[in-house]
């Protein structure tokens, strides 16, 4: 919650109210002793009172960690 950080237009504007709603999900699988793969993926949707903050992300990504 807040005030927008843009001016829009020339009047006074409400105070900004965002809801924001994320899911993910996430899967690691040990390939060797010492090697760990990772897959993910994210959404998020933001709805915002005011017009030009209203957003959709999704996220997808991998990873491999190797320790020694």
């Amino acid at each position: 919650k807040g005030t927008p950080g843009i001016a829009l237009v020339a009047v006074e504007q409400d105070r900004r109210n965002d809801d924001v709603y994320r899911v993910g999900v996430n899967a690691t699988y040990a390939i060797l002793r010492s090697l760990k793969g990772t897959l993910y993926y994210t959404w998020t949707k933001r709805d915002s009172n005011i017009e030009a903050f209203n957003f959709r992300d999704n996220i997808v990504g991998a990873g491999l960690e190797w320790t020694f």
